[in-house]
């Protein structure tokens, strides 16, 4: 009879250390990309409980994105846009036809690729 109590409290401290390894391991990818500053560590975390839970293949992914980067990417103009306000008439009109002139350099570019068109208001 003391090996049954022996036999369930074995069971028990087995089962208590599979909880603690469920839970350890569901928390470890959020919990390491909060320690590394990463700006989606709420989804990591969701990612990973659901991934967890769904066979391990999704734990996997939060794991690997926890380590990761976000790439940022910054769109910087070309050219500085042209400020009306200080520009006088005869500036303003050199630059309309200036950017008339590339408008127009870049349809033909644009036609050479693709071939003519139809205008639309043609009947044929």
């Amino acid at each position: 009879m003391n090996w049954d109590y022996f036999t369930f409290g074995i069971m028990g401290v087995i089962l208590l250390l599979i909880v603690f390894l469920i839970f350890f391991f569901g928390d470890a990818p959020g919990k390491i990309a909060r320690e590394r500053g990463h700006p989606q560590a709420d989804a990591i975390n969701v990612c990973a409980w659901i991934g967890l839970a769904a066979g391990g293949v999704g734990w996997v992914v939060a794991l690997v994105w926890a380590y990761t980067r976000p790439v940022g990417i910054t769109v910087t103009p070309k050219l500085e846009p042209a400020n009306a306000e200080t520009m006088g008439a005869q500036e303003l009109k050199a630059e309309i036809t200036n950017l008339k002139g590339r408008l127009e350099e870049l349809e033909h570019h644009l036609e050479a690729q693709t071939g003519p068109k139809a205008k639309q208001g043609d009947a044929s």
